[in-house]
């Protein structure tokens, strides 16, 4: 015969279970964020997609050197808007924007960030490059 107790403790903590992975089931996809390959602090903003073909590196000296692509079906004015705040609250300082809004550079501790935003019909795409102070350019 099995202990009523026992049956309670099993079935007790079946149940935490199944509260647990619903939970995790439950997150919404705006809480869930992705980062890049080569640059793990640097966010994906969602409705964009890492190009992994873009993806290039190297390691110097003085420095990585990285550049890499995003993709998807997002306002230019929200993607900027999500850089130019995301990149803000990890350390990153705007030091210089393009005239017509569609490039962006920041500098962090000795690193320079470049973000080139380039607009099609019904997409977006965003280049990303990274480098050392002695200088990452497009």
């Amino acid at each position: 015969m099995v202990c009523p107790i026992r049956i309670h403790r099993s079935f007790a903590g079946f149940l935490a279970g199944l509260i647990l992975l619903f939970s995790v089931l439950m997150i919404p996809d705006g809480w869930a964020q992705e980062y890049l390959a080569e640059i793990p602090d640097f966010p994906i903003m969602e409705g964009l997609t890492e190009l992994a073909e873009a993806r290039v590196v190297f390691d110097k000296p003085d420095g990585r050197i990285v550049t890499a692509a995003l993709e998807g079906s997002v306002a230019l004015a929200n993607a900027r808007n999500f850089y130019l705040t995301s990149l803000g609250e990890l350390g990153w300082r705007l030091t210089q924007e393009s005239g017509n809004s569609a490039i962006y550079r920041f500098e962090r501790e000795q690193e320079i960030l470049t973000l080139r935003f380039q607009a099609g019909p019904d997409y977006l795409t965003v280049e990303i490059a990274l480098g050392p102070r002695a200088g990452v350019e497009y």
